[in-house]
């Protein structure tokens, strides 16, 4: 399957822990997406605003699923 959609350098890819068909990906383009790997859509789409001192490194860096597979945490290093 070929997930398409950032338009930039994915740098961060998880799975959801209670769901084997979901994942969420994270990039320079500024964004996570939230993919239905059965489908091939992002599910979800959110936008990321770095802070300007960070701009050149845009998206997140850091992704991670909470336990329960409800919330995912997102962020960017400086």
């Amino acid at each position: 399957v070929v997930l398409s959609g950032h338009t930039s350098t994915v740098n961060a890819v998880c799975w959801n822990p209670t769901n084997p068909d979901q994942l969420a990906s994270t990039a320079f383009d500024g964004s996570v997406r939230v993919w239905d790997t059965k489908a091939g859509i992002a599910t979800n789409v959110i936008s990321i605003k770095p802070r300007e001192d960070t701009k050149p490194q845009g998206g997140g860096v850091h992704l991670a699923w909470s336990p329960c597979g409800k919330a995912i945490l997102c962020s960017t290093s400086v």
